[in-house]
Protein backbone atom coordinates (compact mmCIF):
# COMPACT_ATOMS: atom_id res chain seq x y z
CA UNK A 1 0.00 0.00 0.00
CA UNK A 2 2.43 2.30 0.98
CA UNK A 3 4.44 1.28 -2.54
CA UNK A 4 1.08 2.22 -4.14
CA UNK A 5 0.86 5.39 -2.75
CA UNK A 6 4.57 6.91 -3.02
CA UNK A 7 3.88 6.02 -6.71
CA UNK A 8 1.02 7.80 -7.11
CA UNK A 9 2.42 11.05 -5.38
CA UNK A 10 5.17 10.87 -7.64
CA UNK A 11 2.45 10.40 -10.39
CA UNK A 12 0.67 13.67 -9.14
CA UNK A 13 3.64 15.69 -8.45
CA UNK A 14 4.61 15.45 -12.13
CA UNK A 15 1.25 15.99 -13.30
CA UNK A 16 0.96 19.14 -11.69
CA UNK A 17 4.39 20.96 -11.98
CA UNK A 18 4.48 20.10 -15.28
CA UNK A 19 0.98 20.70 -16.22
CA UNK A 20 1.10 24.11 -14.04
CA UNK A 21 4.09 24.69 -16.70
CA UNK A 22 2.85 23.80 -20.26
CA UNK A 23 -0.22 25.75 -19.23
CA UNK A 24 1.53 28.63 -17.92
CA UNK A 25 3.87 28.88 -20.81
CA UNK A 26 1.79 28.13 -23.95
CA UNK A 27 -1.04 30.56 -22.65
CA UNK A 28 -3.89 27.24 -22.23
CA UNK A 29 -7.19 28.18 -20.66
CA UNK A 30 -7.35 25.15 -18.61
CA UNK A 31 -9.42 24.11 -15.18
CA UNK A 32 -7.33 22.29 -12.48
CA UNK A 33 -8.26 18.71 -13.58
CA UNK A 34 -7.21 19.80 -17.38
CA UNK A 35 -3.66 20.84 -15.93
CA UNK A 36 -3.14 17.60 -14.54
CA UNK A 37 -4.11 15.73 -17.76
CA UNK A 38 -2.03 18.67 -19.95
CA UNK A 39 0.84 17.17 -17.39
CA UNK A 40 0.43 13.81 -17.64
CA UNK A 41 0.70 14.66 -21.82
CA UNK A 42 3.90 16.59 -20.81
CA UNK A 43 5.51 14.02 -18.57
CA UNK A 44 4.74 10.94 -21.07
CA UNK A 45 5.70 12.63 -23.66
CA UNK A 46 9.09 13.32 -22.17
CA UNK A 47 9.49 9.88 -20.71
CA UNK A 48 9.00 8.61 -24.90
CA UNK A 49 11.57 10.82 -25.95
CA UNK A 50 13.61 9.38 -23.49
CA UNK A 51 13.50 6.14 -24.20
CA UNK A 52 14.30 6.30 -27.46
CA UNK A 53 17.60 6.81 -25.86
CA UNK A 54 18.18 6.05 -22.50
CA UNK A 55 16.52 2.87 -20.47
CA UNK A 56 13.30 4.48 -18.48
CA UNK A 57 14.80 3.44 -14.99
CA UNK A 58 15.31 5.20 -11.44
CA UNK A 59 18.32 7.73 -12.99
CA UNK A 60 15.57 9.15 -14.96
CA UNK A 61 13.11 9.04 -12.35
CA UNK A 62 15.53 11.56 -10.22
CA UNK A 63 15.99 13.75 -13.48
CA UNK A 64 12.31 13.86 -13.66
CA UNK A 65 11.84 14.59 -9.79
CA UNK A 66 14.90 17.07 -10.27
CA UNK A 67 13.14 18.64 -12.62
CA UNK A 68 9.73 19.24 -11.06
CA UNK A 69 11.47 20.10 -8.16
CA UNK A 70 13.13 23.04 -10.13
CA UNK A 71 9.89 24.24 -11.67
CA UNK A 72 8.30 24.14 -8.26
CA UNK A 73 10.42 26.74 -7.44
CA UNK A 74 9.50 29.05 -10.37
CA UNK A 75 5.74 28.28 -9.85
CA UNK A 76 5.48 28.75 -6.11
CA UNK A 77 2.38 31.06 -6.92
CA UNK A 78 0.21 28.80 -8.75
CA UNK A 79 0.79 25.87 -6.83
CA UNK A 80 -0.07 27.46 -3.68
CA UNK A 81 -2.91 28.77 -5.28
CA UNK A 82 -3.78 25.10 -6.31
CA UNK A 83 -3.18 23.55 -2.77
CA UNK A 84 -5.96 26.49 -1.62
CA UNK A 85 -7.99 25.36 -4.31
CA UNK A 86 -7.72 21.67 -3.42
CA UNK A 87 -7.99 23.05 0.67
CA UNK A 88 -11.26 24.83 -0.12
CA UNK A 89 -13.00 21.75 -1.53
CA UNK A 90 -12.81 19.70 1.34
CA UNK A 91 -16.09 18.81 1.39
CA UNK A 92 -15.54 17.19 -2.23
CA UNK A 93 -12.56 15.67 -0.77
CA UNK A 94 -14.81 13.83 2.04
CA UNK A 95 -17.15 12.36 -0.25
CA UNK A 96 -14.65 11.01 -2.63
CA UNK A 97 -12.54 9.39 0.06
CA UNK A 98 -14.73 6.81 0.98
CA UNK A 99 -14.13 5.73 -3.01
CA UNK A 100 -10.55 6.12 -3.38
CA UNK A 101 -10.29 4.14 -0.25
CA UNK A 102 -12.16 0.68 -1.73
CA UNK A 103 -10.05 2.13 -5.34
CA UNK A 104 -6.80 1.24 -2.60
CA UNK A 105 -8.07 -2.00 -1.87
CA UNK A 106 -8.92 -3.05 -5.98
CA UNK A 107 -5.48 -1.93 -6.30
CA UNK A 108 -3.82 -4.13 -4.03
CA UNK A 109 -4.40 -6.82 -6.02
CA UNK A 110 -2.54 -8.66 -8.55
CA UNK A 111 -3.03 -7.84 -12.16
CA UNK A 112 -6.03 -9.55 -13.35
CA UNK A 113 -6.02 -8.35 -17.09
CA UNK A 114 -5.22 -10.90 -19.16
CA UNK A 115 -2.76 -9.09 -21.41
CA UNK A 116 -0.67 -7.84 -18.32
CA UNK A 117 0.52 -11.06 -18.15
CA UNK A 118 0.60 -11.54 -21.93
CA UNK A 119 2.70 -8.05 -22.57
CA UNK A 120 1.68 -5.45 -20.48
CA UNK A 121 4.13 -6.17 -18.25
CA UNK A 122 6.84 -7.45 -20.26
CA UNK A 123 6.87 -4.61 -22.32
CA UNK A 124 7.51 -2.36 -19.37
CA UNK A 125 10.33 -4.40 -18.22
CA UNK A 126 12.20 -3.90 -21.85
CA UNK A 127 11.62 0.10 -21.42
CA UNK A 128 13.06 -0.12 -18.02
CA UNK A 129 16.47 -2.26 -18.87
CA UNK A 130 17.01 -1.03 -22.69
CA UNK A 131 16.44 2.47 -24.99
CA UNK A 132 13.68 1.49 -27.51
CA UNK A 133 14.65 -2.09 -29.32
CA UNK A 134 14.89 -2.40 -33.18
CA UNK A 135 12.60 -5.18 -33.90
CA UNK A 136 11.33 -5.56 -31.12
CA UNK A 137 8.21 -7.11 -32.32
CA UNK A 138 9.86 -9.82 -34.39
CA UNK A 139 9.95 -11.37 -30.91
CA UNK A 140 6.40 -11.02 -29.50
CA UNK A 141 4.07 -9.02 -31.67
CA UNK A 142 2.05 -7.71 -29.55
CA UNK A 143 5.43 -5.69 -28.65
CA UNK A 144 4.54 -3.77 -31.86
CA UNK A 145 0.78 -2.31 -30.16
CA UNK A 146 3.02 0.43 -28.04
CA UNK A 147 1.12 2.07 -25.74
CA UNK A 148 2.33 5.18 -25.28
CA UNK A 149 1.47 5.31 -21.38
CA UNK A 150 3.90 2.55 -20.47
CA UNK A 151 6.62 4.50 -20.64
CA UNK A 152 5.53 6.24 -18.01
CA UNK A 153 4.16 3.38 -16.36
CA UNK A 154 8.22 2.32 -16.55
CA UNK A 155 8.85 5.64 -15.02
CA UNK A 156 7.18 5.21 -11.86
CA UNK A 157 6.84 1.83 -11.11
CA UNK A 158 10.02 1.69 -8.81
CA UNK A 159 10.67 -1.59 -9.60
CA UNK A 160 14.69 -0.91 -9.04
CA UNK A 161 13.10 0.33 -5.08
CA UNK A 162 10.65 -2.55 -4.76
CA UNK A 163 11.78 -5.19 -6.63
CA UNK A 164 8.74 -5.49 -8.57
CA UNK A 165 6.40 -2.94 -10.61
CA UNK A 166 4.41 -0.81 -8.77
CA UNK A 167 1.34 -0.03 -11.22
CA UNK A 168 -0.39 3.08 -9.81
CA UNK A 169 -0.62 5.65 -13.45
CA UNK A 170 -4.49 4.24 -13.55
CA UNK A 171 -5.01 4.59 -9.80
CA UNK A 172 -3.96 8.15 -9.81
CA UNK A 173 -6.01 8.83 -12.87
CA UNK A 174 -8.96 7.23 -11.45
CA UNK A 175 -8.37 9.45 -8.00
CA UNK A 176 -8.44 12.50 -10.30
CA UNK A 177 -11.80 11.62 -12.06
CA UNK A 178 -13.41 10.74 -8.93
CA UNK A 179 -12.47 14.33 -7.34
CA UNK A 180 -13.79 15.88 -11.08
CA UNK A 181 -16.90 14.24 -11.08
CA UNK A 182 -18.21 14.30 -7.55
CA UNK A 183 -17.19 18.23 -7.98
CA UNK A 184 -19.00 18.36 -10.78
CA UNK A 185 -21.67 16.63 -10.00
CA UNK A 186 -21.99 18.72 -6.46
CA UNK A 187 -21.60 22.59 -8.61
CA UNK A 188 -24.72 21.50 -11.13
CA UNK A 189 -26.80 20.37 -8.45
CA UNK A 190 -26.11 23.70 -6.39
CA UNK A 191 -26.84 25.67 -8.91
CA UNK A 192 -29.66 23.71 -11.35
CA UNK A 193 -30.60 20.58 -9.22
CA UNK A 194 -31.38 17.34 -10.58
CA UNK A 195 -30.85 18.19 -14.33
CA UNK A 196 -30.48 16.30 -17.71
CA UNK A 197 -26.79 17.45 -18.11
CA UNK A 198 -27.24 16.06 -13.94
CA UNK A 199 -27.97 12.62 -15.21
CA UNK A 200 -25.64 12.46 -18.17
CA UNK A 201 -22.53 12.89 -15.59
CA UNK A 202 -23.38 10.43 -13.39
CA UNK A 203 -23.74 8.13 -16.32
CA UNK A 204 -20.28 9.12 -16.93
CA UNK A 205 -19.62 8.63 -13.72
CA UNK A 206 -20.50 5.48 -13.24
CA UNK A 207 -18.62 4.43 -16.44
CA UNK A 208 -15.59 5.44 -14.96
CA UNK A 209 -16.27 3.42 -11.84
CA UNK A 210 -16.84 0.69 -13.84
CA UNK A 211 -13.44 0.81 -15.00
CA UNK A 212 -11.99 -0.11 -11.86
CA UNK A 213 -10.58 -4.08 -13.01
CA UNK A 214 -8.11 -2.56 -14.42
CA UNK A 215 -7.10 -0.02 -11.46
CA UNK A 216 -4.64 -3.56 -10.81
CA UNK A 217 -3.13 -3.71 -13.75
CA UNK A 218 -1.23 -1.12 -16.48
CA UNK A 219 -3.45 -1.99 -19.27
CA UNK A 220 -3.90 1.17 -21.38
CA UNK A 221 -7.31 0.17 -21.87
CA UNK A 222 -8.66 2.23 -18.88
CA UNK A 223 -6.65 5.25 -19.85
CA UNK A 224 -7.98 5.10 -23.45
CA UNK A 225 -11.49 5.17 -22.27
CA UNK A 226 -11.16 7.20 -19.16
CA UNK A 227 -9.56 9.86 -21.63
CA UNK A 228 -12.36 9.97 -24.41
CA UNK A 229 -15.32 10.21 -21.58
CA UNK A 230 -13.77 12.92 -19.83
CA UNK A 231 -12.57 14.95 -23.08
CA UNK A 232 -16.02 14.44 -24.98
CA UNK A 233 -17.98 15.29 -22.01
CA UNK A 234 -15.85 18.09 -20.85
CA UNK A 235 -16.74 19.91 -24.51
CA UNK A 236 -19.71 20.70 -23.05
CA UNK A 237 -18.74 23.18 -20.12
CA UNK A 238 -16.60 25.18 -22.35
CA UNK A 239 -19.24 27.37 -22.83
CA UNK A 240 -19.94 28.23 -19.39
CA UNK A 241 -16.43 28.98 -18.55
CA UNK A 242 -16.24 32.15 -21.54
CA UNK A 243 -19.50 33.31 -23.37
CA UNK A 244 -17.35 34.18 -26.29
CA UNK A 245 -15.99 30.88 -26.84
CA UNK A 246 -12.54 30.66 -29.33
CA UNK A 247 -9.96 28.15 -30.55
CA UNK A 248 -8.04 29.02 -27.70
CA UNK A 249 -10.65 27.64 -25.59
CA UNK A 250 -10.12 24.17 -26.83
CA UNK A 251 -6.73 23.95 -27.10
CA UNK A 252 -6.73 21.27 -24.24
CA UNK A 253 -9.25 19.15 -26.05
CA UNK A 254 -7.08 19.34 -29.08
CA UNK A 255 -3.65 18.37 -26.74
CA UNK A 256 -5.82 15.08 -25.10
CA UNK A 257 -7.92 14.34 -28.17
CA UNK A 258 -4.30 13.77 -29.94
CA UNK A 259 -2.65 12.45 -26.91
CA UNK A 260 -5.49 9.63 -26.21
CA UNK A 261 -4.63 8.00 -30.13
CA UNK A 262 -1.27 7.68 -28.79
CA UNK A 263 -2.78 5.45 -25.72
CA UNK A 264 -4.58 2.83 -27.70
CA UNK A 265 -5.67 3.16 -31.19
CA UNK A 266 -9.04 1.99 -30.58
CA UNK A 267 -9.43 5.99 -29.49
CA UNK A 268 -8.57 7.60 -33.51
CA UNK A 269 -12.39 8.48 -33.46
CA UNK A 270 -11.52 10.78 -31.13
CA UNK A 271 -9.61 13.27 -33.72
CA UNK A 272 -12.76 13.77 -35.17
CA UNK A 273 -13.47 16.23 -32.66
CA UNK A 274 -10.11 17.85 -33.15
CA UNK A 275 -11.09 18.55 -36.60
CA UNK A 276 -14.88 19.57 -36.28
CA UNK A 277 -13.30 21.87 -34.05
CA UNK A 278 -10.61 23.59 -36.26
CA UNK A 279 -12.89 23.55 -39.31
CA UNK A 280 -15.17 25.93 -36.84
CA UNK A 281 -11.95 27.96 -36.12
CA UNK A 282 -10.13 27.90 -39.09
CA UNK A 283 -9.99 31.25 -39.25
CA UNK A 284 -8.06 31.73 -36.22
CA UNK A 285 -5.01 29.00 -36.97
CA UNK A 286 -3.29 31.66 -38.64
CA UNK A 287 -3.05 33.22 -35.79
CA UNK A 288 -2.57 29.96 -33.22
CA UNK A 289 -0.02 28.05 -35.89
CA UNK A 290 1.86 26.97 -33.30
CA UNK A 291 -1.10 24.50 -32.74
CA UNK A 292 0.37 22.25 -35.14
CA UNK A 293 3.53 21.78 -34.08
CA UNK A 294 2.92 21.62 -30.17
CA UNK A 295 0.40 18.56 -31.28
CA UNK A 296 3.19 17.00 -33.93
CA UNK A 297 5.15 16.80 -30.41
CA UNK A 298 3.12 14.39 -28.89
CA UNK A 299 2.70 12.10 -31.43
CA UNK A 300 6.02 12.11 -33.25
CA UNK A 301 8.17 10.37 -30.44
CA UNK A 302 5.20 7.67 -30.51
CA UNK A 303 5.20 7.12 -33.94
CA UNK A 304 9.04 7.16 -33.79
CA UNK A 305 8.99 4.19 -31.45
CA UNK A 306 6.33 1.90 -33.36
CA UNK A 307 8.57 2.29 -36.98
CA UNK A 308 11.87 1.32 -34.38
CA UNK A 309 9.79 -1.41 -32.28
CA UNK A 310 8.35 -2.95 -35.63
CA UNK A 311 9.32 -1.02 -38.86
CA UNK A 312 5.66 0.07 -39.18
CA UNK A 313 4.38 3.35 -38.77
CA UNK A 314 1.11 2.00 -36.99
CA UNK A 315 1.43 -1.65 -36.15
CA UNK A 316 -0.57 -3.38 -36.56
CA UNK A 317 -1.97 -1.61 -39.74
CA UNK A 318 0.25 -2.63 -43.05
CA UNK A 319 -1.52 0.00 -45.56
CA UNK A 320 1.02 2.57 -44.33
CA UNK A 321 4.36 0.86 -45.77
CA UNK A 322 7.15 3.89 -45.94
CA UNK A 323 9.95 1.60 -44.62
CA UNK A 324 11.97 -1.54 -45.52
CA UNK A 325 14.78 -1.58 -41.71
CA UNK A 326 16.27 -4.95 -41.76
CA UNK A 327 14.27 -5.38 -38.40
CA UNK A 328 10.80 -4.96 -40.41
CA UNK A 329 8.11 -7.10 -39.14
CA UNK A 330 7.34 -8.93 -42.12
CA UNK A 331 3.85 -7.90 -43.99
CA UNK A 332 2.38 -11.65 -43.46
CA UNK A 333 3.16 -11.41 -39.59
CA UNK A 334 1.38 -7.64 -39.27
CA UNK A 335 -1.63 -8.61 -41.48
CA UNK A 336 -1.91 -11.90 -39.27
CA UNK A 337 -2.08 -9.76 -36.19
CA UNK A 338 -4.46 -7.35 -37.33
CA UNK A 339 -6.68 -10.24 -38.32
CA UNK A 340 -6.27 -11.89 -35.00
CA UNK A 341 -7.59 -8.81 -33.37
CA UNK A 342 -10.06 -8.24 -35.27
CA UNK A 343 -11.32 -12.20 -35.49
CA UNK A 344 -10.77 -12.54 -31.33
CA UNK A 345 -13.16 -9.38 -31.39
CA UNK A 346 -15.89 -10.80 -33.70
CA UNK A 347 -15.46 -14.24 -31.96
CA UNK A 348 -13.65 -14.71 -29.17
CA UNK A 349 -12.17 -18.62 -30.14
CA UNK A 350 -9.66 -20.46 -31.60
CA UNK A 351 -11.72 -19.87 -35.45
CA UNK A 352 -10.51 -16.16 -35.25
CA UNK A 353 -8.75 -15.56 -37.88
CA UNK A 354 -11.16 -17.04 -40.60
CA UNK A 355 -13.51 -14.93 -38.36
CA UNK A 356 -11.45 -11.67 -39.74
CA UNK A 357 -12.10 -12.78 -43.39
CA UNK A 358 -16.30 -13.42 -42.69
CA UNK A 359 -18.40 -10.72 -43.93
CA UNK A 360 -20.87 -9.26 -41.74
CA UNK A 361 -23.60 -11.20 -42.55
CA UNK A 362 -21.53 -14.41 -41.41
CA UNK A 363 -19.73 -13.18 -38.01
CA UNK A 364 -23.23 -10.89 -37.29
CA UNK A 365 -25.42 -13.58 -35.93
CA UNK A 366 -22.69 -15.25 -33.20
CA UNK A 367 -21.35 -11.97 -32.09
CA UNK A 368 -24.81 -10.67 -31.31
CA UNK A 369 -25.82 -14.10 -29.61
CA UNK A 370 -23.04 -13.36 -26.97
CA UNK A 371 -23.45 -10.03 -26.19
CA UNK A 372 -25.21 -9.20 -23.09
CA UNK A 373 -29.09 -7.97 -22.74
CA UNK A 374 -27.23 -4.92 -21.75
CA UNK A 375 -24.91 -4.27 -23.99
CA UNK A 376 -27.34 -4.89 -26.79
CA UNK A 377 -29.64 -2.01 -25.92
CA UNK A 378 -26.65 0.23 -25.53
CA UNK A 379 -25.69 -1.04 -29.13
CA UNK A 380 -28.92 -0.06 -30.46
CA UNK A 381 -29.18 3.34 -28.93
CA UNK A 382 -25.78 4.50 -29.52
CA UNK A 383 -26.89 3.91 -33.50
CA UNK A 384 -30.34 5.06 -32.94
CA UNK A 385 -30.13 7.77 -30.83
CA UNK A 386 -27.61 10.13 -32.64
CA UNK A 387 -28.80 9.60 -36.04
CA UNK A 388 -32.50 10.29 -34.64
CA UNK A 389 -31.37 13.55 -33.27
CA UNK A 390 -29.65 14.70 -36.44
CA UNK A 391 -32.99 13.96 -38.13
CA UNK A 392 -34.51 16.14 -35.65
CA UNK A 393 -32.12 18.72 -36.28
CA UNK A 394 -32.80 18.57 -39.88
CA UNK A 395 -36.02 18.41 -39.77
CA UNK A 396 -36.12 21.64 -36.77
CA UNK A 397 -37.46 19.59 -34.19
CA UNK A 398 -34.23 19.49 -32.39
CA UNK A 399 -32.28 22.40 -31.56
CA UNK A 400 -28.32 20.77 -31.40
CA UNK A 401 -25.47 23.54 -30.57
CA UNK A 402 -21.93 23.37 -31.72
CA UNK A 403 -20.60 21.51 -29.21
CA UNK A 404 -23.54 19.35 -29.28
CA UNK A 405 -23.76 18.39 -32.87
CA UNK A 406 -19.69 17.38 -32.29
CA UNK A 407 -19.89 15.27 -29.29
CA UNK A 408 -22.55 13.31 -31.08
CA UNK A 409 -21.38 13.09 -34.41
CA UNK A 410 -17.80 12.68 -32.97
CA UNK A 411 -19.36 9.03 -30.85
CA UNK A 412 -21.47 8.30 -33.51
CA UNK A 413 -18.69 7.91 -36.08
CA UNK A 414 -16.67 6.28 -32.98
CA UNK A 415 -19.24 3.59 -32.92
CA UNK A 416 -18.94 2.80 -36.57
CA UNK A 417 -15.33 2.57 -36.60
CA UNK A 418 -15.24 0.26 -33.62
CA UNK A 419 -17.82 -1.98 -35.13
CA UNK A 420 -15.84 -2.73 -37.97
CA UNK A 421 -12.19 -2.44 -36.64
CA UNK A 422 -12.94 -4.62 -33.69
CA UNK A 423 -16.13 -4.96 -31.97
CA UNK A 424 -14.93 -6.13 -28.29
CA UNK A 425 -17.04 -3.79 -25.97
CA UNK A 426 -13.68 -2.59 -23.91
CA UNK A 427 -12.08 -0.97 -26.95
CA UNK A 428 -15.60 1.30 -27.94
CA UNK A 429 -17.27 1.56 -24.27
CA UNK A 430 -16.59 4.99 -24.31
CA UNK A 431 -18.12 5.50 -27.76
CA UNK A 432 -21.05 3.37 -27.19
CA UNK A 433 -21.62 5.25 -23.58
CA UNK A 434 -21.75 8.94 -25.18
CA UNK A 435 -23.74 8.28 -28.48
CA UNK A 436 -26.28 6.07 -26.30
CA UNK A 437 -26.59 9.07 -23.94
CA UNK A 438 -26.52 11.39 -25.81
CA UNK A 439 -30.62 12.56 -25.77
CA UNK A 440 -29.65 13.65 -22.14
CA UNK A 441 -27.30 16.39 -24.61
CA UNK A 442 -30.48 18.32 -25.93
CA UNK A 443 -33.82 16.85 -24.07
CA UNK A 444 -33.94 19.65 -21.22
CA UNK A 445 -35.23 18.73 -17.91
CA UNK A 446 -34.63 20.35 -14.64
CA UNK A 447 -35.75 18.23 -11.03
CA UNK A 448 -35.83 21.43 -8.64
CA UNK A 449 -34.90 20.91 -4.58
CA UNK A 450 -37.03 20.66 -2.17
CA UNK A 451 -37.23 24.23 -0.04
CA UNK A 452 -36.14 23.99 3.03
CA UNK A 453 -33.91 21.23 2.66
CA UNK A 454 -30.47 21.67 2.63
CA UNK A 455 -29.19 21.24 -0.51
CA UNK A 456 -25.78 19.39 0.84
CA UNK A 457 -28.66 16.71 2.81
CA UNK A 458 -30.02 16.11 -0.50
CA UNK A 459 -26.92 15.74 -2.58
CA UNK A 460 -24.75 13.33 -0.35
CA UNK A 461 -27.30 10.75 -1.27
CA UNK A 462 -26.15 10.88 -5.08
CA UNK A 463 -22.43 9.58 -3.74
CA UNK A 464 -23.72 6.90 -1.18
CA UNK A 465 -25.39 5.19 -3.77
CA UNK A 466 -22.83 5.52 -6.38
CA UNK A 467 -20.55 4.35 -3.69
CA UNK A 468 -22.78 1.23 -2.90
CA UNK A 469 -22.47 0.45 -6.65
CA UNK A 470 -18.94 0.46 -6.52
CA UNK A 471 -18.70 -1.62 -3.55
CA UNK A 472 -20.74 -4.19 -4.97
CA UNK A 473 -19.33 -4.25 -8.19
CA UNK A 474 -15.70 -4.89 -6.59
CA UNK A 475 -16.87 -7.53 -3.52
CA UNK A 476 -14.56 -9.88 -5.11
CA UNK A 477 -11.53 -8.22 -5.20
CA UNK A 478 -12.21 -6.31 -1.42
CA UNK A 479 -12.88 -10.14 -0.43
CA UNK A 480 -9.57 -11.40 -2.03
CA UNK A 481 -7.49 -8.69 0.05
CA UNK A 482 -9.58 -8.87 3.44
CA UNK A 483 -9.00 -12.99 3.16
CA UNK A 484 -5.31 -12.42 2.03
CA UNK A 485 -2.95 -12.70 5.45
CA UNK A 486 0.13 -11.57 3.59
CA UNK A 487 1.45 -8.38 5.76
CA UNK A 488 3.79 -7.23 2.56
CA UNK A 489 0.37 -6.00 1.40
CA UNK A 490 1.11 -2.93 3.85
CA UNK A 491 4.12 -2.52 1.88
CA UNK A 492 3.20 -3.81 -1.96
CA UNK A 493 0.74 -5.10 -4.18
CA UNK A 494 0.55 -8.12 -5.08
CA UNK A 495 2.31 -9.39 -8.17
CA UNK A 496 0.82 -10.97 -10.91
CA UNK A 497 0.59 -14.64 -10.31
CA UNK A 498 2.07 -17.46 -12.61
CA UNK A 499 0.30 -20.66 -12.91
CA UNK A 500 1.93 -23.38 -11.23
CA UNK A 501 1.78 -25.52 -14.20
CA UNK A 502 3.33 -23.17 -16.10
CA UNK A 503 6.65 -23.90 -17.27
CA UNK A 504 9.37 -22.03 -19.39
CA UNK A 505 11.75 -23.19 -21.67
CA UNK A 506 14.80 -21.92 -23.39
CA UNK A 507 15.67 -21.39 -26.55
CA UNK A 508 19.01 -19.80 -28.05
CA UNK A 509 18.54 -16.92 -30.95
CA UNK A 510 22.90 -15.53 -31.64
CA UNK A 511 24.31 -17.09 -27.79
CA UNK A 512 21.44 -15.55 -26.00
CA UNK A 513 19.31 -17.34 -23.93
CA UNK A 514 15.35 -16.62 -25.21
CA UNK A 515 12.49 -17.97 -22.87
CA UNK A 516 8.91 -19.01 -23.66
CA UNK A 517 6.02 -20.66 -21.88
CA UNK A 518 5.57 -24.37 -22.45
CA UNK A 519 2.22 -24.45 -22.03
CA UNK A 520 -0.26 -21.46 -22.42
CA UNK A 521 1.46 -17.70 -23.69
CA UNK A 522 1.15 -15.74 -20.72
CA UNK A 523 5.28 -14.61 -20.05
CA UNK A 524 3.24 -12.81 -16.25
CA UNK A 525 6.82 -11.64 -14.53
CA UNK A 526 9.48 -13.63 -16.11
CA UNK A 527 12.47 -12.57 -16.54
CA UNK A 528 13.20 -11.34 -20.04
CA UNK A 529 13.84 -11.78 -22.88
CA UNK A 530 10.73 -13.99 -23.19
CA UNK A 531 8.23 -14.67 -25.68
CA UNK A 532 4.95 -16.24 -25.88
CA UNK A 533 5.77 -18.86 -28.26
CA UNK A 534 8.74 -20.84 -29.25
CA UNK A 535 10.97 -18.37 -31.32
CA UNK A 536 10.83 -18.70 -35.50
CA UNK A 537 14.15 -20.72 -36.63
CA UNK A 538 14.86 -17.73 -39.16
CA UNK A 539 15.03 -15.17 -35.69
CA UNK A 540 18.45 -13.94 -35.02
CA UNK A 541 19.71 -10.57 -33.30
CA UNK A 542 21.10 -7.71 -35.47
CA UNK A 543 24.44 -7.70 -33.54
CA UNK A 544 24.60 -10.38 -31.05
CA UNK A 545 23.16 -8.04 -27.89
CA UNK A 546 19.56 -7.50 -26.80
CA UNK A 547 20.10 -3.84 -27.43
CA UNK A 548 20.79 -3.74 -30.98
CA UNK A 549 17.00 -5.58 -32.03
CA UNK A 550 15.72 -8.00 -33.63
CA UNK A 551 15.46 -9.55 -37.17
CA UNK A 552 14.22 -12.31 -39.74
CA UNK A 553 17.18 -14.14 -42.02
CA UNK A 554 14.73 -13.48 -44.59
CA UNK A 555 13.25 -10.60 -46.76
CA UNK A 556 10.00 -9.32 -45.64
CA UNK A 557 7.89 -10.48 -48.41
CA UNK A 558 6.54 -7.08 -49.81
CA UNK A 559 9.00 -4.51 -51.03
CA UNK A 560 8.44 -1.07 -49.31
CA UNK A 561 6.52 1.63 -51.48
CA UNK A 562 8.92 3.88 -50.61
Amino acid sequence: MLALIFSSFLNFFFFLTFGIFITKIVKIPADFTEKLFIGLVASNTLTTCLSLFFPINYYTLLLFVATSSFLCFFLRKEIKEAIILIHKKENILFSALPFLVVAVMISLNPPMNYDTGLYHLQSIKWIEKFSVVPGLANLHGRFGFNPNIFTFAALTSLAGLFHQEIFSVNFTIFTILVLYFINKLYTIFIRQGITNLFVFEVIIFIAILDLSDDLTSPAPDFLSTALVLFVLQNVLHLPDRKKNSDLRSYLSILILAVYALTVKLAAMPVLVLAVFIVIKYKSEIRKLIWIIPLLAVIVLPWLVRNVILSGWLIFPFPLIDWFNFDWKVPISEVTSIRESVTGWARSPDEQCIETAEMTLYNWFPSWWNRLMIINKLFFIASLFFPVAAFVGHLIKKIKLDFNVIAIILTSLLGVIFWFILAPDIRFGKSFIIIAASSPLLYLKFNIYRKPGIRPILVFSLIPIMLLGYFVVNNTGYISQLIADKDSNRLITPQVIPTPSEVHFKTYQISGIKIYAPITGDQCSDHQIPCTDCPPDNTLMLRNGNLQSGFKHMMKNSKPSNK
